[in-house]
């Protein structure tokens, strides 16, 4: 499924996948409510040659700030950089075809969120192992595309 209207937010990612991190020198869990003093503030436009179409890539690009801010003790500045610069470097390469492979005429495929942000959080070496869990409106997905981490739902 295509979107072409862009209601997802970096809250929608972060609080979508509740990320069990696994580091190198020890395992927790991590839950936050989520406060907005943390965030990123890319706006889909940030992305002039994909302009309106760039919000999962930028609302991705939003939830990995908000979780550097929040945890920076476990991420430092790996998952987009701390300046605006970086943060839209971070945006252009998650839009790219190595990643999203969003464009100006049909948006980002929704099922690509689960494998892209653990592609990319693995690629970065931020953590050594990444468990997603997560709940979408079950007409989100294709079968077989689906993650088995995926319940059918409404996010709450």
């Amino acid at each position: 499924m295509k979107t072409r209207s862009c209601f997802l937010s970096w809250a929608g990612i972060v609080g979508t996948f509740f990320l069990t991190l696994s580091v190198a020198y020890s395992q927790s869990t991590y839950s936050t409510q989520i406060s907005s003093s943390y965030s990123g503030y890319l706006d889909q436009y940030s992305l002039p040659v994909v302009g309106s179409e760039a919000c999962v890539p930028t609302s991705t690009t939003n939830a990995f700030i908000y979780l550097q801010n929040r945890y920076a003790s476990l991420f430092g500045t790996t998952l987009a950089g701390s300046t605006y610069a970086e943060w839209k470097s971070t945006d252009e390469l998650l839009a790219s075809e190595t990643y999203y492979a969003t464009s100006s005429l049909s948006g980002t495929s929704l099922n690509l969120i689960p494998s892209v942000v653990e592609n990319y959080l693995t690629a970065r070496n931020a953590i050594s192992n990444v468990v997603l869990s997560g709940l979408f409106p079950a007409n989100y997905w294709n079968p077989p595309t689906k993650p088995s981490f995926i319940t059918d739902g409404q996010a709450t």
